[in-house]
């Protein structure tokens, strides 16, 4: 079973709960409730396939005496578009005889459009790891978003576009697809456009960057030179699942088409895989996961201590055992500190 499969069944059976909950009238889980909508768009789309009625919507919203059509249409510049199912919901026209059903699809869009505000799924937001931290953000598209450490992203959605600015660090998308809005990731000398996949882009401290796929398709292309992030018209065949590219400080870009996908995104379970890597980058790599005991490269020329292998992030101990066998480095080790020098 696929991980998207194994999610779309949580959040179906997380829905099923809440319809259960709310119907029995539980008053004092109403705001837990309202959270787990925020989450997520598709937790909303699951909890009103469920409720075909909206009768525990209903329920949240009886006691209000707002307004809900002027509340619309105060939100109206920043409302996200619905999921297919919700939109046709809302647009149907009533069944004869039927009662209308169009005020609780106003209400999903509305609270959906709260909860991205008040629970942080804004359509524009900057999200930063620090050092070891690992996040995983849901955005209002129903995308999300698995930061690795020491990574920075903005993200801007709107009704046509979803942009994310990837600065630095590492991150694995994972995309809604949404035909009419690309998904783009701006990376400093690239730019990265999905409609529905699943893809991982990690940015260096020098500015190179890693294009991985995990499923489906991405075009990249080299940004212009004016420093505008435009594109340059692409010319290459987009990289498919299993593909891989290596984005150069010069904008050039070197593809893999057979690359080991696995290892790209080992990060999730904190493994950190390394083929022929340089020492100092090794280092650097550790580094971004630890905070109490750090590498420290020192008097060694780039590029002239190449190593492979598998470690946990979070134990730089076991680099610096595997280091003292090398007859030409001394390994000095204080409370916080590993320092790599020549011998």
């Amino acid at each position: 079973m696929t991980l998207q499969r194994q999610i779309d069944r949580l959040v179906a059976h997380q829905a099923a709960e809440w319809y259960e909950t709310l119907r029995l009238g539980n008053e004092r889980q109403h705001a837990d409730f309202i959270r787990w909508l925020s989450e997520s768009p598709r937790h909303l789309e699951a909890f009103l396939a469920i409720a075909s009625e909206a009768a525990a919507m209903r329920a949240i919203f009886a006691g209000n005496t707002f307004d809900l059509d002027t509340l619309l249409k105060q939100a109206s510049p920043h409302t996200l578009p619905l999921p297919g199912s919700l939109a046709a919901m809302a647009s149907a026209p009533d069944a004869p005889g039927s009662r209308r059903r169009w005020p609780w699809a106003a209400a999903a869009c509305l609270v959906a459009t709260v909860a991205a505000f008040w629970f942080g799924l804004r359509p524009d937001q900057r999200i930063e790891t620090g050092i070891g931290e690992q996040r995983v953000v849901p955005l209002a598209d129903g995308s999300v978003l698995n930061l690795n450490a020491q990574s920075r992203v903005e993200v801007r959605l709107s009704r046509h576009t979803r942009d994310i600015e990837l600065s630095q660090g590492e991150v694995l998308f994972k995309v809604a697809a949404d035909q009419s809005r690309p998904f783009r990731v701006h990376t400093p000398k690239a730019l990265v456009q999905a409609v529905g996949t699943q893809f991982n882009v990690y940015v260096k401290a020098d500015g190179t960057a890693t294009v991985s796929v995990v499923e489906g398709k991405v075009s990249i292309q080299p940004t212009a030179a004016t420093g505008s992030n435009a594109a340059v018209p692409a010319t290459a065949p987009p990289l498919i699942a299993g593909q891989a590219a290596e984005v150069a400080k010069t904008g050039s870009i070197e593809r893999d088409e057979s690359a080991d996908i696995d290892d790209a995104i080992a990060w999730q379970r904190r493994k950190l895989i390394f083929k022929r890597t340089p020492l100092e980058d090794i280092a650097a790599e550790f580094n971004r996961y630890n905070r109490t005991l750090r590498l420290r490269v020192e008097h060694l020329p780039p590029g002239s201590f190449i190593f492979s292998g598998a470690f946990d992030a979070d134990d730089p101990a076991s680099l610096a055992d595997l280091l003292r066998r090398e007859p030409d480095l001394s390994i000095q080790r204080t409370e916080h500190e590993i320092v790599i020098r020549p011998r």
